[in-house]
């Protein structure tokens, strides 16, 4: 989805920017940056992603009561590269967004947005992901099918829920739309959102498992192939 064409508060914004600094600033002091220094190969596999997500969220598929739908596709991104990265990979995602965006509509302005639409719609999905992942890793028996459909079905429908009622409440206390007009319109289609997003991400998790195993930083085919 894409919060590109609304007015928020000044409020808002500023949260927004902040968020966005204290990202960056957690991202370079806590990333293993080392994983992928000399790995030309991880380093390729990032910058296509980033690109093929920047791609995604540039293509919206559709448009209802003002916001433009797209798939997050971050459930498969946070096991791909965790929760630094994953959340690095969907800001630059957002900016090749608006850049297209501004380069289309010519409209400048709506850049300041970019700050609250990362922690929406990138820092929150990722920090429910990675939080879930870990719980499913202390508490679930590792199996493969324990990995793909918690991980990557229940995980990505969850987290995407929990951002869409995000983005009702950011929408209703910054007076986009009144709660009683997204409760009537836009929270009655949040099921019909979600499953997609599931469905999309869990095939893509399987075939990565199958495939492209050292892909996935989170998963370890000893501990979930072996001897199942």
């Amino acid at each position: 989805m894409s919060l590109v064409n609304f007015s928020f508060s000044v409020t808002w914004l500023v949260f927004g920017g902040l968020s966005l600094f204290f990202a960056f600033l957690w991202i370079m002091k806590t990333a293993p940056w080392q994983k992928i220094k000399s790995d030309s190969s991880a380093q390729n596999v990032f910058i296509g992603t980033t690109l093929l997500l920047g791609f995604i969220w540039s293509a919206d598929v559709g448009t209802l009561f003002g916001i433009d739908f797209h798939l997050l596709m971050l459930a498969t991104t946070v096991l791909m590269f965790g929760p630094q990265f994953a959340i690095l990979s969907g800001i630059i995602a957002l900016i090749i967004k608006y850049l297209v965006f501004i380069f289309v509509q010519n409209q400048l302005g709506s850049f300041y947005n970019i700050g609250i639409e990362a922690f929406v719609l990138v820092m929150l999905p990722v920090g429910i992901i990675w939080i879930l992942t870990k719980l499913s890793y202390k508490f679930l028996e590792r199996h493969f099918f324990v990995f793909v459909l918690f991980n990557g079905f229940f995980v990505a429908a969850f987290s995407l829920g929990v951002t869409l009622f995000a983005v009702v409440f950011l929408l209703w206390t910054s007076g986009v739309y009144s709660y009683e007009h997204l409760s009537q319109t836009f929270m009655p289609i949040i099921p019909l959102l979600v499953f997609p997003e599931a469905l999309v991400n869990s095939v893509l998790i399987a075939l990565l498992v199958i495939l492209k195993p050292e892909w996935l930083s989170c998963f370890d085919d000893k501990q979930y192939l072996e001897g199942k």
